[in-house]
């Protein structure tokens, strides 16, 4: 990870190009969410698809005829952030986005695969028994289509592909430990990485599994749980490095959230005022921010998409109305 600044009181630019893979079952619903605030803030330009109707939030398979199918900018703007459904496809994120930043977030597999298997339910259910675990010993099919890894090379390389493909990875199980991180990297504000929880699954709450089934969801993951195990140790190092000071910081974040948390949910008053701190400048926020907070995937999608296709008919009709 490149040198970079601890605080916002010291002077450098913010990052705004940014490719993120949005990994499935993993908080990239939280992330992205972080992201696409970030953009609106920053008048930014997103990559979404152009299209309504089923699966309208996107993109999958990237190739040139996807591109194709994005909504266009006006003449001369640029892509700035990636944060919709995709599947890892360097080639074409540096042709959508100039210079970006390559961002993913990686989960415990075991844990992956329950989410996604009390998300998926009907998917799952003849393997979900009513016993003391949910699940029988049995042939799992386990799926991480946003990443692809190619199994026939050595796992090492897999690693070093990996490492060069990704300028940062979160770790599902240390998010705000990674959002910390990330925001010296990106050179951000404390306000730019709160959050509020986006689409957690209460149903899965208090489960259990067998040491057996333990053991054959990690068996199936296979090069996964590899390169999951590599970020996180990576993730580890970096925290160390930065000593006892970044788990101050880190606890002190998990305060504000708090504070946001519950103004969002009963806002007394017209806005929270954050004070200013070693590790932040004062913010504040506002009803206007919290409705984004809480807004679902769909919904937030929708509006940034009409949001630039609003933009590009204005620069259309202002280019008529210059000639």
């Amino acid at each position: 990870m490149s040198e970079t600044v601890k605080n916002s009181k010291q002077s450098c630019s913010k990052v705004k190009n940014i490719a993120f893979l949005k990994a499935h079952k993993c908080g990239s619903t939280t992330a992205s969410n972080i992201l696409q605030r970030f953009g609106l803030r920053e008048n930014l330009n997103f990559v979404l698809p152009d299209k309504t109707g089923k699966w309208f939030w996107v993109l999958g398979h990237l190739s040139s005829h996807t591109v194709r199918e994005i909504i266009p900018l006006p003449k001369g703007e640029v892509y700035n952030i990636l944060s919709v459904d995709t599947v890892f496809n360097k080639t074409i994120y540096q042709q959508l986005i100039p210079n970006p930043f390559y961002l993913t977030i990686m989960r415990d597999p075991v844990e992956r695969f329950v989410s996604g298997a009390y998300y998926s339910i009907s998917k799952y259910k003849s393997l979900m028994t009513d016993g003391p675990y949910p699940f029988q010993q049995t042939e799992m099919t386990i799926k991480h289509s946003d990443f692809v890894f190619d199994t026939s090379k050595d796992i090492y390389r897999v690693l070093e592909e990996s490492e060069n493909d990704f300028n940062f990875v979160m770790i599902t199980e240390y998010f705000d430990e990674s959002l910390v991180l990330l925001k010296y990297e990106l050179c951000w504000s404390t306000k730019d990485i709160v959050y509020i929880t986006r689409n957690v699954n209460k149903a899965k709450q208090g489960y259990a599994l067998s040491p057996e089934d333990r053991t054959l969801i990690e068996r199936k993951t296979g090069v996964y749980k590899n390169v999951y195990d590599h970020f996180k140790m990576k993730l580890f190092q970096e925290i160390i490095s930065h000593g006892t000071d970044f788990l101050n910081e880190v606890f002190y974040f998990k305060i504000i959230l708090k504070q946001v948390h519950d103004y969002c949910k009963y806002p007394t008053q017209d806005n929270l005022q954050i004070p200013s701190s070693k590790w932040n400048e004062k913010f504040t926020i506002n009803t206007s921010e919290c409705h984004l907070m809480n807004l679902t995937e769909f919904p937030l999608v929708s509006m940034l998409q009409e949001r630039q296709r609003k933009k590009l008919v204005d620069e259309q009709h202002k280019t008529v109305n210059e000639h």
